[in-house]
């Protein structure tokens, strides 16, 4: 078994941390091996890679061999959802991600988080998660993982897309009053690895508990 994070600058920063020591403690002084960065955003430099923003953890990734690249819930500043070319902005995005970390060691490419899942918010459709998926796999031949709500997901649709299939595990959830417990009987889970398995290549718990949710919102 083997055990990783999610390593997020901007939550780094807001423990009032430096995101490359952070980032260099988890890779070498916990010895994680498997590192999920977050692309919430980018501000690249010239050819050096020397600059600021999502540039660092991009050196980093070369200090172990495995790592992910993701977007969730949070836009760029220069577009929003009510523009007519918003699709094309969020496909720009994925793109120059994708290409500016080609040559990272990047075992793992993850296309958006938990996209059926209605937490809010309107679950992404199907059509633009496709068009996500189909232009990274033009891009890039490494591996596609999806996530899914490991109690509230049926597994399925996330399946059908992915290489890799990622669950978010959850015992204990925050309701907006108090926290209340998630009981979910193994059986359940066994079912579903069941039902998915032959979709995909793999299963992994991709979040375990360890979010911090409560009365207070924390950056990501």
């Amino acid at each position: 078994m083997r055990f990783g994070a999610t390593f997020s600058e901007p939550y780094a920063r807001s423990l009032g941390i430096y995101p490359a020591v952070a980032y260099w403690s988890v890779t070498h002084e916990i010895g994680l091996e498997l590192i999920r960065l977050c692309a919430f955003r980018f501000r690249f430099a010239g050819p050096a890679g020397r600059g600021s923003g999502k540039d660092r953890p991009r050196n980093h990734t070369h200090s172990r061999p495995e790592g992910a690249a993701l977007a969730e819930l949070h836009l760029p500043a220069w577009t929003s959802e009510e523009r007519e070319d918003f699709g094309e902005r969020v496909l720009f995005t994925v793109e120059t991600a994708v290409r500016h970390f080609a040559d990272a060691p990047i075992a793992v490419w993850q296309v958006e988080n938990e996209p059926y899942l209605s937490f809010g918010w309107s679950p992404l459709g199907e059509h633009p998660l496709r068009r996500e998926i189909e232009l990274v796999r033009a891009l890039d031949g490494r591996p596609i993982m999806l996530t899914d709500s490991a109690d509230k997901g049926d597994w399925t649709r996330s399946s059908r897309w992915c290489d890799i299939l990622g669950v978010n595990l959850y015992t204990k959830v925050w309701n907006g009053r108090r926290y209340v417990d998630n009981n979910v009987p193994p059986s359940t889970y066994k079912n579903r690895i069941r039902r998915v398995s032959s979709s995909v290549k793999e299963i992994i718990v991709s979040e375990l508990q360890a979010e911090p949710w409560g009365r207070c919102r924390l950056p990501n």
